[in-house]
């Protein structure tokens, strides 16, 4: 918080860690932008992160620089995006979606801890009420931007430095 000038930081009900920095009008639409802080394998380093890093270092250059915009940001990193643990992908922004399957706390990882006892012993609440209560209202939002690398080994093998997205899913 301190290193970058947020306003606000906390460790959600599900382990998101999420920033804000005030807008000069509060009651302006916020600005959701984020990124997961998990990985896959051979993902790279900067696979989600980046979409963290660019946000907070906005953040700082912005608080540095004494400015506020008329809105404000909120940056989300987001938990368990990519299901290594246990199967239970988009954990971390199924929550502010209101899309956490009850029945994720349940499973259990490779060495039989449940999900709800590794949330515990994280000093995660882990409980549907405390979870529930993370979603969020879309027209609280001007919208949702993430900056995102993908850095698999596909590029890398074809030896080219680059990759452009000409269409995505979701």
């Amino acid at each position: 918080r301190a290193d970058c000038g947020f306003d606000e930081v906390e460790i959600d009900a599900v382990g998101n860690v999420v920033g804000v920095y005030h807008g000069s009008d509060r009651q302006a639409k916020r600005l959701l932008t984020g990124s997961h802080y998990d990985t896959v394998r051979n993902g790279g380093k900067y696979d989600g992160r980046l979409g963290i890093f660019v946000p907070m270092i906005c953040v700082r250059e912005l608080k540095r620089a004494g400015k506020r915009l008329p809105y404000g940001f909120e940056v989300v990193g987001f938990a368990e995006e990519e299901g290594q643990r246990y199967k239970a992908t988009f954990l971390g922004s199924g929550a502010l979606t209101g899309h956490f399957d009850p029945a994720w706390l349940d499973q259990t990882d490779a060495d039989g801890i449940s999900m709800r006892d590794a949330m515990r012993l994280a000093g995660l609440a882990a409980v549907l009420p405390a979870i529930n209560a993370l979603k969020r209202d879309p027209g609280d939002y001007q919208g949702f931007v993430e900056v995102h690398i993908e850095q698999g080994p596909v590029l890398n093998a074809l030896d080219l430095p680059l990759g452009v997205v000409t269409s995505i899913n979701g």
